[in-house]
């Protein structure tokens, strides 16, 4: 399930039907799949897959200690941060970042029950019942060597959300945080874009994947490619050529927009093209249209009846 950026436009939705709401890390979307034989496999946004190989497979087990399979869960990849020292977050050992951790968001199947049909809070309490409570229960059973950690999200009542848009909760998360996802409570899993399932980032940071290209002779600009019709790639914009992206021409790179005008982000390695020009006009539209905290918030306070 894909959302579509909160903005001025669509707000209303959230006072409309009840809605939960959960924090999103920042950091790449994958489907991990678990195959009836147990193996493990990655996707990335490009549909290349990856298998997580023997040597550091993932303990996951269910309650009675049968290993989980067919299974489908869709999350973020990302890593603990390094908070002031003495946090639990902390390796404090060498300072470095906490360890690579799968943060599950939504599931679609569980060891072979399709779980489509369930809510998104009852396809999150079903994966933690069967595959995080069992594997925190046998945490002296994992293997250092495990390839990343898992985690998973809570989703609370639309209406408490302003306890996560301080900047405590930011400073708290285990993850560095990127956004808020508000899902319909009663909705089931659909795939593709979904209207009525929202994202909202603080201070307006959409980001958006263009196509690099350098021309020959040209020192002070790049250009920024989008997708166009039947596939193909049109030029959207330019970008401030620095010693920073000379060496990116052709490749996928994340820009934000700010002062009127593109700045580089950072080289996508899980992209093989970029966005498309309709999914960029829509995030220009929702800068322009921009729910503010205060906004959010007076929304949300009528929606307290609804659940």
């Amino acid at each position: 399930m894909w959302p579509v950026v909160l903005s001025t436009k669509n707000v209303n939705l959230l006072a409309s039907k009840p809605y939960v709401m959960g924090p999103k890390p920042s950091g790449p979307r994958f489907l991990l799949y678990i195959d009836p034989s147990g193996d493990i496999f990655l996707e990335n946004n490009t549909q290349h897959i990856f298998r997580v190989d023997e040597d550091h497979a993932i303990n996951i087990q269910s309650s009675n200690g049968e290993p989980i399979t067919a299974t489908i869960l869709d999350g973020i990849i990302t890593r603990e941060k390094i908070n002031d020292a003495g946090s639990k977050y902390d390796d404090q050992e060498n300072g470095t970042p906490g360890k690579l951790t799968f943060v599950i968001q939504d599931a679609i199947r569980c060891n072979g029950k399709c779980l489509i049909n369930l809510n998104i809070v009852q396809r999150i309490a079903f994966i933690r019942e069967q595959i995080i409570e069992p594997r925190m229960n046998a945490v002296n059973n994992r293997e250092e060597k495990e390839a990343f950690d898992l985690d998973i999200v809570e989703y609370q009542d639309a209406y408490q959300t302003e306890s996560y848009l301080s900047r405590d909760f930011t400073e708290r998360y285990k993850y560095p945080f990127d956004a808020l996802f508000f899902y319909p409570r009663d909705k089931g899993y659909k795939h593709g874009p979904n209207s009525d399932i929202l994202k909202w980032q603080k201070h307006d940071n959409q980001k958006c994947c263009f196509r690099l290209k350098i021309s020959e002779g040209i020192e002070e600009t790049a250009e920024l490619y989008v997708m166009g019709p039947r596939q193909s790639e049109i030029k959207y914009g330019t970008i401030f050529l620095t010693e920073e992206i000379k060496k990116l021409d052709g490749r996928i790179i994340t820009c934000r927009y700010f002062d009127h005008q593109w700045i580089f982000c950072a080289q996508r390695h899980d992209r093989n093209h970029p966005n498309g020009r309709r999914a960029i006009k829509d995030k220009m539209e929702a800068l322009e249209n921009a729910v503010s905290h205060d906004h959010l918030l007076t929304i949300l306070e009528k929606s307290k009846g609804l659940n």
